[in-house]
């Protein structure tokens, strides 16, 4: 089986990314079969995007989304098909998802949501475990947008209403008269016979 280790950059930050298989070197990232796929390139915060990993047949892997500083951020969610993933703590809850068998995969497919307060650009990052020997980490995606909550990344094409104030009316004005009724008025000559 693949075991994971953790290398930290500073302790509050683990690198949770390399697999612990010993006596072996990750592969150049520019020579991967390997990719990661996403629905959307902008999206506002508190707002999911699908994850794609694919490629080649691969056995391990590893995701995160990091920020420009490289920390983890976000939140994944395992999508009920997949159930060969689970979550790994790297410095928050389900910021890191990971395999729990070593079966041949083709494509695997996430959830991702930032959270309300993240804004800016993300990218995600991934390891790919082809074999023991074979892998490559930190294969990155395409640069994600993180609007502010507020904004949903959509342009609004509606103008404000005008603001409309109520004509002032002048007590030199006479009342206006009363409305008809739709109902006949009785004849004040008729007599009622019994």
């Amino acid at each position: 089986t693949t075991e994971i280790y953790t290398l930290s950059l500073h302790d509050a930050l683990p690198i949770c990314l390399r697999p612990g298989h010993t006596g072996t070197q990750p592969q150049d990232n520019s020579a991967t079969d390997y990719s990661i796929q996403l629905d959307k390139t902008t999206v506002a915060a508190s707002s999911p995007i699908v994850v794609k990993l694919t490629g080649a047949k691969f056995i391990g892997f590893m995701v995160q989304a990091h920020d420009g500083s490289g920390e983890p951020v976000g939140s994944f969610e395992i999508i009920a098909s997949v159930p060969t993933a689970q979550y790994v703590n790297c410095g928050g809850v389900q910021n890191t998802v990971t395999h729990t068998s070593s079966e041949d995969k083709k494509e695997l497919v996430l959830s991702w949501t930032p959270s309300a307060k993240l804004s800016g650009t993300v990218k995600f990052v991934a390891t790919f475990v082809k074999d023991w020997s074979t892998y490559w980490v930190k294969v990155p995606s395409a640069s994600v947008t993180i609007t502010a909550a507020a904004d949903n990344g959509e342009e609004s094409n509606s103008e404000p209403e005008p603001s409309s104030e109520p004509e002032p009316t002048s007590e030199s004005e006479p009342s206006s008269e009363p409305e008809p009724s739709s109902e006949p008025e009785p004849d004040r000559k008729s007599t009622r016979l019994n």
